[in-house]
């Protein structure tokens, strides 16, 4: 088995758990926090992703202290931010990220805006 080349100290957040798979693959190498408005999406991670530390929350009102994560990811999930409200996400990811950390994210070039009705 490869050993990972990464530090599982790291702690990173992930935005959205749309992708189980992802989520998990990211858990065997860091310290993972994820979040998520919808409660199917969290009760599924903390179903498959045993390592994991899940939050339901709006990603656009997430409380973390600043500088609390050395690496932010999400995959397909800003897609689901209205437009008007993805400045103040961005600034929010800064804020929470901290000095040197890894951003790394999929956002898609159409809004598809959900609500968390929609589970």
């Amino acid at each position: 088995m490869m050993q990972s080349p990464v530090s599982t100290n790291l702690k990173v957040v992930v935005l959205g758990l749309g992708y189980p798979s992802i989520t998990k693959e990211l858990a065997r190498h860091f310290r993972v926090v994820g979040i998520d408005f919808s409660r199917n999406q969290i009760e599924l991670a903390r179903k498959n992703v045993h390592e994991g530390e899940f939050h339901r929350m709006d990603m656009t009102k997430m409380t973390f202290p600043p500088e609390s994560f050395d690496g932010v990811f999400s995959f397909l999930a800003i897609i689901h931010v209205p437009r008007e409200q993805k400045a103040g996400l961005f600034a929010k990811v800064h804020e929470i990220l901290k000095p040197g950390g890894i951003l790394l994210i999929a956002i898609g070039c159409d809004d598809w805006i959900s609500t968390p009705d929609d589970d």
